[in-house]
């Protein structure tokens, strides 16, 4: 079994890396060979394991062997090349050589008259299979080609993967589970087993038996072809293409240029593809088709399959980079920092790293041209993580810039010597536990950036350096052990602070309990087994949400490392077309004992589907459409449409809503063809039927743009700012300020607009007024506004709480004021989210009563008149407030 760690799902749904080509020394065995040894588990020696070379570019078998008594094998000779491994044997998963362990990114071999020595296999005892038969579209069996099945939990993830005979038969041995399979064969459509890519199927494999009958047919794809070229229109070899399609709808698809830099992507569905161009090496700047490194604005290529499209020529350029050397504070050279350089623009996507030697020197390749945020994090845990210059986070960084293809250089920093925070996390019986993530909070309940993180060895200890000062610390649970903070608390509201000083050194261990578990099925009226339906847990007394799972393909959920307690049990399924439900009853978790059978029965709901274009009546993608309930104007769904702009708001009740399509880069539309909801129609869903033609044209609007500084003139790193309307109090737009402070807004329509300002630890404001109502309104007329500029003061202190119903549930859409009662002037104003009902309300020290808007009623904090309410006298952070809104 290969257990990778931090390996995601996701990773393999979008791409993997080839990794660079790796070259062996030796004179111990014969030439063209490669060699090494084969293992189980837990060390021992494994016989008659097959040792499988199969070539970089065509994946076609060139060589096989078996390992002998001890594990060992000798592949060859072999011609010289490149070459992929991969190893297996009866009753074991497969495995590949390389991470992830799997063959698109198995590590490349190169063979060349050398021996290659130390290339080592460890596979695991499966006990289960899969099994089934791969066709054509004319049903001929295919042959050669692949099927990998995959495994996500939340500790590990497994791998093991087959080919299929003559017949086209494929037997895949894996470890009991269910698994996602992902099939495949050149210059055929990859496809992932189930509805879609976005509704995949997992395939259950039961102990001691095999799943049979797991079959699929593949289509021929089309191809792209075409040729890498330098500045000198010279082509350039070991180039990663990989096509990326449109809204999603196939798995990406990848090819390496060869010595002429020309290429061949094969097995690509019909529709348009981003192409992006990657240089393991780093001598060129990532690029995508035909010249820009931001993927957004990339041209899209139309592949009709299984025609071939041709001519797709790009010219690359040369990378720059940054340099520069790490040193203590006592000024001597610290190796084994690892140096990350990550683009400042939030569009460009684009980080590399390096890692310090033994004189402290390190060198980032493979950057375009842009500004940089560089941070330091010594992996031996000795000193504090900075940011290049001096910085203890991003927000007090300094970008470098980079001009391409130089070398930035003289970029060096000096890290602290950190006070060591150590301890050791085991269970209940002291047994250490591997693995269990450790982050460190200020004790500052205000301040939400982490300050230092490690991992549990297999002793379960860890090491985390830290400046003095006073902390909360959370060990996040593993394997069904509840995550716990310092002082042996549930929440961070809760956490007793750690002091961490010169003095002496700190340690904090930590005893991890089981959870409890929930485990049921998810079943329609008829009995039928519903999957990709997403069961959640909400704690009955606080209402904060718990964990959640989905139910697999057998309609069957279980829910891990929940605590003791009564919860509330919703099922969503609105993106397979039911009605979100919850269970009439709350049910009990008595940890760490499982709860058993609690099913679950969903109707099937109405739907709304339709198209966006844009003003060519192109088909739109990256745009959000959501559903809403008229009078409290409650989202009640959301989703995205496909490369063809389709979209199908799934598993609605009964009943009116309002439908609101929004991207970025282009007005926010109501439906039909408003800009503000109150304008907007409602479409009536009855039963089970389908409302279609529910349709919406977007065009582009005007830009906004402007500076968020403190009140010293300083720039504000990922300030919020909200764009209302006139009379609005639903917001147009939001969006953050980069790393100088500067935030745009893409796409306004003309009109007049009301600008709030906000930023953790520091007041809120809005342009022109102390709250939304004396506000000023600002002109969107033209492409050329002035820029809005703010200025933030730091607060003194933060009120926070929630909003809820008389029954203890979260609410939303509502506005909260703070009045100074000296001065009855709002010293903030802010729209709470209807996602939590959570408030965090920076103040300046002083004496307040708190006002809650919603739906044109008005509620006061700890009374029903504004004169009755609670005064809130401000000097330090008041936390846990609870807000009962009755409208």
């Amino acid at each position: 079994m290969c257990h990778c760690r931090t390996f995601l799902f996701v990773t393999l749904l979008t791409f993997s890396f080839l990794a660079p080509p790796v070259v062996f020394e030796s004179a111990a065995t014969p030439p063209g060979t490669i060699s090494g040894q084969v293992t189980v588990d837990s060390g021992r020696p494994l016989a008659a394991a097959r040792i499988e070379a199969f070539s970089c570019d065509e994946h076609a078998p060139v060589g096989t062997t078996s390992s002998d008594a001890k594990g060992n094998y000798l592949l060859g000779p072999l011609a010289d090349g490149c070459y992929l491994l991969r190893f297996s044997a009866d009753a074991y998963e497969s495995t590949w050589y390389g991470y992830p362990p799997v063959k698109d990114s198995a590590t490349r071999l190169d063979v060349s008259g050398e021996a290659v020595e130390g290339i080592d296999g460890v596979l695991s005892a499966a006990g289960s299979a899969i099994r089934g038969q791969i066709k054509t579209a004319s049903g001929q069996p295919l042959a050669g080609a692949w099927v990998t099945a995959f495994m996500q939990t939340e500790e590990f993830n497994v791998f093991s993967d087959a080919r299929t005979d003559k017949n086209g038969q494929y037997s895949v041995n894996v470890s009991p589970g269910s698994y996602y399979l992902i099939f495949s064969a050149s210059g055929y459509i990859t496809r992932l087993h189930g509805q879609s890519l976005q509704q995949p199927e997992t395939v259950a494999a039961p102990a001691e038996a095999a799943t049979e009958g797991v079959d699929a047919t593949l289509f021929p794809g089309g191809e792209i072809t075409g040729q890498v070229v330098g500045t000198n229109g010279r082509g350039i070899d070991q180039i990663q293409v990989v096509a990326i399609a449109e809204g999603q709808k196939a798995l990406p698809v990848a090819a390496m240029t060869n010595s002429a830099g020309k290429f061949t992507l094969k097995g690509l569905s019909s529709g348009s593809y981003r192409i992006g161009y990657f240089d393991e090496e780093k001598r060129y700047q990532t690029q995508w088709h035909p010249n820009t490194s931001n993927p957004a604005k990339g041209t899209l290529v139309k592949v009709i399959a299984p025609q071939i499209t041709t001519g797709i020529r790009t010219s690359l350029k040369l990378a720059g980079g940054i340099s520069g050397w790490v040193t203590d504070d006592s000024g001597n050279a610290v190796a084994e920092v690892m140096v990350f350089a990550q683009s400042a623009d939030s569009k460009q996507m684009t980080m590399e790293h390096a890692i310090t030697d033994e004189t402290g020197a390190y060198k980032i390749s493979g950057l375009s041209s842009g500004h940089y945020i560089v941070s330091f994090r010594d992996m031996e845990d000795t000193h504090l993580e900075r940011y290049y210059r001096d910085g203890a986070d991003e927000q007090t960084a300094q970008p470098v810039e980079v001009a391409a293809p130089q070398i930035t250089s003289g970029i060096n920093q000096s890290l602290p010597t950190g006070i060591p925070l150590t301890g050791r996390v085991s269970n209940e019986q002291d047994e250490p536990l591997e693995g269990i993530y450790i982050v460190v909070y200020p004790a500052d309940k205000a301040n939400t950036s982490s300050v230092g993180y490690d991992s549990t060895g297999s002793d379960g200890t860890y090491r985390i350096p830290l400046a003095a000062g006073r902390y909360a610390v959370k060990f996040s649970g593993e394997n069904g052990y509840l995550a716990q903070w310092s002082g042996n608390k549930a929440s961070r509201l809760e956490a007793e602070p750690i002091v961490v000083s010169h003095k002496r050194p700190a340690r904090l261990n930590a005893v991890l309990s089981r959870g409890g578990s929930l485990s049921g099925t998810v079943r329609n009226p008829q009995g039928e087994p519903l999957a990709s339906i997403r069961v959640l847990l909400t704690d009955a007394a606080t209402r904060e949400k718990g964990p959640s799972a989905k139910s697999t393909t057998d309609g069957t959920y279980r829910i891990e490392s929940v605590r003791s307690g009564r919860y509330h049990v919703t099922a969503s399924g609105s993106k397979t077309g039911y009605v979100r439900y919850q269970l009439p009853q709350t049910i009990s978790i008595n940890a760490p004992y499982a709860t058993q059978n609690v099913d679950l029965v969903m109707t099937p709901g109405g739907s709304v589907t339709g198209q966006v274009v844009d003003a060519e009546g192109s088909p739109l993608g990256k745009v959000r459409v959501e559903a809403f309930v008229p009078g409290t104007w409650d989202e009640i769904t959301g989703t995205r449409p496909d490369a063809g702009g389709i979209y199908k708001l799934g598993g609605l009740p009964q009943g009116s809503y309002r439908i609101r399509f929004e991207r970025s880069d282009h007005i926010v539309q109501w439906y039909p063809a408003k800009t503000n909801r109150e304008e907007s129609v409602s479409v009536e869903v009855s039963g089970t039927d389908t409302v279609q033609g529910i349709n919406a044209t977007l065009v582009a609007g005007l830009p906004l743009s402007g500076l968020v500084t403190d009140d010293a003139g300083t720039p504000l790193y990922s300030a919020k700012v909200a764009i209302y309307g006139e009379v609005d109090d639903e917001p147009f737009a939001e969006v953050r300020t980069d790393y100088q402070g500067q935030f745009r807004v893409p796409s306004l329509a003309p009109g007049d607009y009301r600008v709030h300002f906000s930023h953790s630890g520091h007041l809120p404001r809005w342009h022109g007024g102390d709250d939304r109502n004396s506000a000023s309104a600002i002109g969107v007329i033209n492409q050329n506004g002035a820029p809005l500029k703010a200025s933030l003061p730091y607060a003194d202190a933060e009120i926070s709480g929630k909003l809820v119903t008389p029954a203890g549930d979260k609410i939303g859409q509502a506005w909260l004021t703070v009045i100074d009662t000296a001065t009855g002037i709002a010293v903030a104003d802010e729209r709470i989210c209807e996602c939590s009902g959570k408030f965090n309300t920076p103040v300046p020290a002083g004496t307040y009563k708190l006002r809650v808007e919603r739906h044109g009623a008005t509620t006061w904090f700890g009374g029903p008149t504004k004169d009755e309410a609670t005064i809130l006298r401000v000097s330090n952070d008041i936390s846990g407030l609870k807000i009962v809104v009755e409208h």
